[in-house]
């Protein structure tokens, strides 16, 4: 290994198999550090190109990765797969309903919608842009976290106009055969739930998964059996002290109790970008 790598990055790039948790800062070389990892687990150990999943927060950096570890590799064929989460879960629903880029819901389009039914239902607000912003935010979250509707109380209208509206916005993307990035994680949950064959096959596919940023979604649709918990620390001090404080997978088993994830051959790398931490790494592996 090349001397520019400090120890932790050096242990987390020749690291193999199990969970490795890292944490970085910005400019500590994050992105040299995935490409190098994916390289030795090709180089090295042989890893298939095609069982590798490197996932980003932004298509910009997926690119960028992608195109650096090309270079990193020469010339050959290295089909690993490079995106951010919402593009996963969107190839994996391209292959169950055969969706295509006509599926989406343009963000113009979005907000049209909205801007119709916030009108219809005679909602009073200051700023109309900020008000449609705000609603759409709520439906987003309501999607991301699984609370039931009915469980849901808005903080710009009345339970009852929010959820007509929640109901009437997504009536009009089933009439339209469309949907919007928030689907995309709860359709391919709900797919994975319903069929486990599917879920299966893609687990067999992506049995190494790298992770720049907090895209820790993408682990929890793989194997949905992962319990991932932020809520055991108080502060960043502890992020430092402790990151199994700070990070827990867990899993239960027939018994129910509870173990460290362990799914054969599944790579599991985190990053998590806080200024808090300068250019520093630290790692801890399993």
């Amino acid at each position: 290994m090349e001397k520019r790598y400090n120890d932790s990055q050096v242990k987390a790039i020749g690291h193999f198999n199990g969970p490795c948790l890292t944490l970085a800062g910005p400019g500590s070389g994050k992105t040299a550090v995935i490409t190098e990892r994916t390289k030795n687990l090709i180089t090295k150990y042989h890893v298939n190109p095609s069982n590798i999943l490197v996932i980003t927060f932004t298509k910009a950096a997926a690119v960028e990765m992608k195109n650096r570890f090309l270079n990193l590799m020469g010339n050959g064929s290295y089909p690993v797969t490079f995106g951010t989460f919402h593009a996963v879960y969107f190839g994996i629903l391209k292959y169950a309903y055969h969706y295509n880029a006509n599926n989406i819901i343009r963000e113009e389009q979005k907000y049209a919608l909205m801007r119709e039914l916030v009108q219809k239902h005679r909602l009073e607000y200051e700023d109309e842009t900020e008000f449609v912003s705000s609603i759409l935010g709520e439906i987003s979250m309501v999607k991301n976290t699984g609370v039931s509707i009915e469980h849901y109380y808005s903080t710009n209208c009345a339970e009852n106009i929010f959820r007509r509206i929640y109901g009437e916005y997504h009536e009009y993307l089933h009439q339209h055969k469309l949907i919007d990035f928030d689907d995309m994680l709860v359709y391919t949950y709900e797919l994975f739930r319903e069929r486990k064959d599917i879920l299966s096959a893609w687990q067999r596919k992506f049995q190494y998964i790298l992770i720049d940023g907090s895209s820790i979604r993408a682990l929890l649709l793989l194997y949905p059996q992962a319990e991932v918990s932020f809520s055991t620390f108080q502060n960043f001090r502890n992020l430092i002290t402790d990151f199994n404080l700070f990070f827990t997978i867990r899993r239960s088993d027939a018994s129910g109790q509870i173990h460290c994830l362990a799914v054969e051959r599944l790579d599991f790398y985190v990053y998590f970008l806080f200024w808090k931490f300068g250019s520093s790494f630290a790692v801890t592996c399993h």
